[in-house]
């Protein structure tokens, strides 16, 4: 997961993108549960011209499932790593907000991994995760009132 940032710096363009997630997709064949794989999967993807919004979701939901199920490796460090990602989906509107989106809706989300997401999200993708943490705290805080 910390190799992303020097991988994604270079892609500038959509047809960048576009070999980009067809070399990830030829290194899944072999290799398909590789978190950071799959994580550069779905930012290639929603960084392509051609983009599908449905291999955005699988393959963050499946980065996800995998980082942190099978490998076990702190949710706070995976939400880092998915916030960083977002640094260089910007550039594509629109692309940066499909892939949050779906990082929040993965069934993986819980306290530690949307703080960890809100110590690298731009600050133009922190409003989800704030709100997700907010919503969170009240929905505690109202199940101890009832106790």
């Amino acid at each position: 997961l910390d190799a992303l940032d020097p991988i994604l710096v270079d892609v500038v363009s959509s047809k960048e993108a576009e070999s980009l997630r067809g070399a990830v997709a030829q290194y899944l064949s072999s290799y398909p549960d590789v978190p950071g794989l799959l994580l550069l999967r779905a930012c290639a993807e929603a960084l392509s011209r051609d983009s599908e919004e449905a291999v955005v979701e699988e393959n963050a939901a499946a980065a996800m499932r995998y980082a942190i199920d099978v490998y076990q490796f702190p949710s706070e460090l995976v939400g880092e790593s998915c916030g960083r990602t977002l640094r260089w989906l910007r550039n594509k509107e629109g692309a940066g907000d499909m892939l949050l989106r779906h990082f929040m809706n993965a069934e993986q989300v819980n306290r530690d991994f949307v703080r960890g997401l809100l110590n690298t999200v731009p600050y133009e993708f922190a409003a989800l995760p704030a709100q997700w943490l907010s919503v969170n705290l009240a929905l505690q805080t109202e199940n101890m009132l009832q106790t």
